[in-house]
C-alpha cells in the first residue's frame, strides 16, 4: 500500500482496498501511513482514496498535510484542507504548523495556498488540544492569535523563517495577513527584522554559506555596488521592506508593500 501510493498508482491502491480494506491502517516504522506518502509525493489521485487518513499523524505528530506543505504539494494541499480545514492549525512535535513547513520550503504558492480564503485567527473551531497550544501567553483572557504569529518550539513564527530565507514574496503573502507582532522575538530574542540585519546568520551558523559566489568575484560586487556584499545588498531590501511595515501606519504600511503585489491585500 505504502509504495502504492508513494509511486501514484492509484487503480493499484483502490484495488488493494477493495479486496482488503484494513490495509489502509498500515504504518511503516516512522508511523507514516500511505496518505503520508502520497502527499509528499503531490499524488492527488491516490490522495482521494486515502481521504479517512487525514487525521493520522506519524512519529514526530505530522499530518499529511504538513508533509504536503513542506514540498510545495498545492494540489493534495487543496484536497486535504477541502476535508478537514482544522488541519491548518495542527502542530508537530516541533510545534510547526503546515504554514511553517510551507515558509521553510521557500513554496509561495503554498503559503498563498495556506493563508488564502480561510479562517487567520486559530480559535476555539479547533480542536481543544491544539486551540489550547496556540492561545497567547494570557490564557486566562483566550485570546486567540494569527496563524501567522503561531511560534515553534524555538519560538520563530513564520516571519522569522521568511527573514532567513530572504524570501520576499512568502513575506508578502504573511504580512497581508496584518499580523499582530512583528517585533515578536525567537528564544534569544530575536526577531524577524533582526534576522534581516544579521545577514542570514543563524544559530547554526550563517545559512547562506553555501550560496556565496568565490571570495574574489564577492569583492569585486562589493566594490562595484558600494561596499556592500552581494548577499548584504540583498538582505538590505528586505530590511527596507519591513521597517516600512514596521514604521508606517497600518494602511501605509499595507500599501506600500502588499497591495500592488499580493493577491491576499485587501
Amino acid at each position: 500500500m505504502h509504495l502504492a501510493a508513494e509511486y501514484g498508482h492509484d487503480k493499484v491502491v483502490a484495488l488493494l482496498l477493495s479486496h482488503s480494506p484494513k490495509s489502509i491502517e498500515a504504518k511503516d516504522k516512522f508511523c507514516r501511513t500511505a496518505l503520508h506518502y502520497a502527499a509528499l509525493r503531490g499524488h492527488d489521485k491516490v490522495v482521494v482514496h486515502l481521504l479517512s487518513l487525514v487525521d493520522e499523524t506519524d512519529h514526530d505528530s505530522r499530518t499529511a498535510l504538513h508533509y504536503a506543505a513542506e514540498h510545495g504539494k498545492e494540489n493534495v494541499i487543496a484536497l486535504l484542507l477541502a476535508h478537514r480545514p482544522q488541519l491548518i492549525a495542527c502542530l508537530d512535535s516541533h510545534r510547526r504548523t503546515a504554514l511553517h513547513e510551507a515558509v521553510i520550503g521557500g513554496h509561495d504558492k503554498a503559503v498563498e495556498q495556506l493563508l488564502q480564503g480561510r479562517p487567520t485567527l486559530i480559535d476555539k473551531w479547533t480542536s481543544n488540544l491544539t486551540a489550547s497550544i496556540l492561545w497567547s501567553s494570557s490564557r486566562e483572557a483566550e485570546e486567540p492569535v494569527l496563524l501567522v504569529d503561531v511560534q515553534d518550539y524555538t519560538r520563530k513564527t513564520a516571519f522569522h523563517y521568511a527573514a532567513l530565507q530572504n524570501n520576499e514574496m512568502v513575506m508578502s503573502h504573511l504580512l497581508a495577513q496584518q499580523p499582530s507582532n512583528l517585533h515578536r522575538g525567537d528564544l534569544v530574542g530575536r526577531t524577524a527584522f533582526a534576522l534581516c540585519c544579521s545577514t542570514g546568520t543563524g544559530e547554526h551558523g550563517d545559512a547562506a554559506a553555501h550560496a556565496r559566489p568565490p571570495i574574489a568575484a564577492e569583492r569585486a560586487w562589493s566594490r562595484k555596488y558600494g561596499g556592500r556584499t552581494r548577499l548584504q545588498s540583498s538582505y538590505a531590501t528586505l530590511t527596507e521592506r519591513l521597517l516600512c511595515t514596521l514604521h508606517a501606519p497600518p494602511t501605509i504600511g499595507r500599501s506600500n508593500f502588499c497591495s500592488s503585489r499580493c493577491p491576499l491585500a485587501r
